[in-house]
């Protein structure tokens, strides 16, 4: 983004002010080595030239032990003019003053490092056009379980830099959360996915992977209302943008096993779709189990429906899921009884 000009003139007269510090005390050459000390140091983290580390205290230990340093030198060049007991007097009081108001300015500052939201509001209090700030902002306060002021804090980094790629992910993943339902927002999450899918040429699995969730979500959502030819839709779409992603193969299993709308019910492609989520899964959990075995009773495969579920019971108990248990226990006995687990009881 384009800077200021308010920014480029003070940084222009900060370095002309700075040139012709130097330039004054070429012949001190401690002092020279103490302001030089202090430039070349502080340079990596000044962002000069614009990095990811955005907030740092401790950039400045190192640059300011040659601060010090010409900052002794002037000190010890004023000292003739300090004479008599009112002069020395002054000098001490001034001093004390001094490391009182430095006291004053750490603890302040100290408080600012409590903890990441503090940081971060800091930041954005001290930069409030910055994206970045306000983007980190967002994810310390969705950390600490603050969603409305995350989902503020999103939105106004957003609003600063509509294509910040990693903003546009993380507010995707935000609004397809179970942390916050009240502001669950699938259509929102897709459009911002999709953007940064744009923006990355489809070449980042993270973002792809973003995508493919917030379709998966937003395909739940109308499965939910009953809108199921809308949820086929979006199950495909999240495949489509991440075939290595297992839910959305599940829950279209899931779907076109037990939908009631005749027409969209597929028992066949529905076990090879669960079969697929199957091998595609990390970590099968009950619910992807318990999926896995409702569709193969669907399609008359009670012998693999009773082993899938006794597996699910296993992961629940495993789990220490005590309902959970109850309901998938119950499924088994249906099961068993060679009874599809959406037939009347």
């Amino acid at each position: 983004d384009d800077l200021p000009l308010g920014h480029v003139v003070l940084g222009a007269l900060a370095a002309a002010a700075t040139c012709g510090l130097l330039w004054s005390v070429r012949r001190r050459p401690v002092a020279l080595f103490g302001l030089v000390w202090f430039c070349l140091a502080l340079a990596p983290a000044s962002q000069v030239m614009p990095h990811h580390l955005q907030r740092g205290d401790r950039f400045l230990y190192l640059p300011l032990i040659g601060l010090v340093a010409a900052a002794a030198t002037a000190l010890v060049r004023a000292r003739p003019l300090v004479g008599g007991r009112p002069a020395v007097l002054a000098s001490v009081a001034a001093g004390l003053g001094l490391l009182l108001l430095l006291t004053n300015l750490s603890v302040t500052q100290v408080r600012h490092w409590r903890d990441e939201v503090t940081l971060w509001e800091h930041c954005a209090f001290v930069e409030p056009n910055n994206p970045r700030a306000h983007g980190y902002l967002a994810g310390a306060y969705e950390r600490a379980g603050q969603a409305g002021r995350a989902e503020a804090s999103y939105r106004k980094a957003i609003r600063l830099s509509p294509n910040t790629v990693w903003v546009l992910n993380n507010y995707a993943i935000f609004l397809t959360s179970d942390d916050a339902p009240r502001l669950e927002d699938h259509r929102l999450a897709v459009e911002l996915a999709d953007r940064g899918c744009r923006l990355t040429e489809w070449r980042d699995p993270d973002v792809t992977h973003t995508l493919a969730r917030a379709h998966t979500a937003l395909a739940n959502t109308h499965a939910a209302a009953g809108r199921f030819s809308l949820a086929v839709e979006h199950y495909y779409k999240a495949l489509e943008a991440h075939p290595e992603y297992d839910m959305p193969l599940f829950n279209l299993a899931m779907l076109l096993s037990t939908c009631r709308d005749e027409s969209l019910r597929d028992p066949a492609k529905a076990v090879q779709l669960a079969e697929q989520g199957r091998g595609l899964a990390d970590t099968l959990d009950a619910h992807r189990l318990s999926i896995l075995a409702t569709v193969y009773g669907e399609a008359g495969r009670f012998e693999e429906a009773v082993g899938a579920m006794r597996e699910a019971i296993e992961a629940a108990r495993a789990n220490g899921d005590a309902n959970e248990l109850a309901r998938l226990r119950g499924y088994l006995r249906r099961l068993e009884n060679r009874v599809p687990l959406t037939a009347p009881p």
